[in-house]
């Protein structure tokens, strides 16, 4: 099944600084963003069990983010289509780095959740537009599986490395002072986007109805491939969630300065 059609604006390649600049700017703004994104997920659930909270209560907190994310991400994807990238990638991080600084205030598990639903807003937001960006970038270039390779390299270091390695010992140091100071990474990475990401020229896409984005569900390559990327993106999170669950049994008893 054969997806709309598109016009591209930019039909000539990008020259080698503009897709060597562009590059540099979404990888290094990636790692920013998802080592910090690690490292507060994994404080985060250091922080619900100083309160004493387990089980389903961290389960519910930790769906908010997900859930938003899964349901908002297509909306974000279509409005990319139609306003361009780089403002949702420079914006995206900008609503993280808020609620990040929100942590702190408040104790309440259903704030904690809303908070978390803002994190997902911020995803759904960031993830699409970025993809879509790499997609632009790497148009008609030989160069698009292995940027595309590298991208998910770099966003599995820094889930891994913020939320399994760097999240225990910042929560150890600086406790709930961690999330301004993520915060300001979220930051940086926004900054990162809107001064060393280029403006390149991106495909224009004609208005869809609703109807047409049911049709590309349903195309054949797509309906192979899913089944394939849920599992092995559910094997990922369940065993993140697990190693975090274990580390945080091993640091109960180290209390935050």
């Amino acid at each position: 099944m054969d997806l709309p059609q598109t016009q591209s604006t930019s039909p000539k390649p990008l020259e080698y600084s503009v897709f060597l600049r562009g590059t540099i700017a979404v990888l290094l703004g990636t790692l920013l963003l998802r080592i910090a994104g690690g490292v507060a997920t994994g404080t985060l659930n250091f922080y619900l069990k100083s309160f004493g909270l387990e089980g389903l209560e961290v389960g519910f907190v930790a769906a908010g983010y997900y859930a938003t994310e899964l349901l908002l991400a297509p909306v974000f994807g279509a409005l990319t289509d139609r306003v361009g990238r780089k403002a949702l990638v420079v914006a995206a991080p900008v609503v993280g780095a808020i609620a990040l600084l929100l942590y702190p205030l408040t104790s309440s598990l259903g704030v904690l959740f809303l908070i978390r639903v803002i994190e997902g807003i911020s995803a759904a937001a960031a993830i699409p537009a970025t993809l879509g960006y790499l997609s632009d970038l790497t148009d008609g270039s030989p160069h698009r599986a292995r940027l595309m390779g590298a991208y998910e390299i770099v966003t599995l270091l820094g889930i891994t490395g913020g939320g399994i390695v760097l999240a225990p010992l910042l929560w150890g140091a600086l406790g709930t002072s961690s999330y301004p100071f993520l915060a300001l990474v979220y930051i940086l990475g926004a900054l990162v986007f809107a001064f060393l990401l280029p403006n390149i020229g991106v495909k224009v896409h004609k208005r869809r109805a609703f109807a047409d984005y049911l049709r590309a569900l349903g195309n054949r390559r797509l309906v192979r491939f899913l089944p394939a990327w849920i599992s092995a993106t559910g094997v990922i999170g369940l065993w993140l969630v697990h190693v975090q669950n274990l580390l945080s049994k091993a640091f109960r008893g180290v209390h935050p300065r």
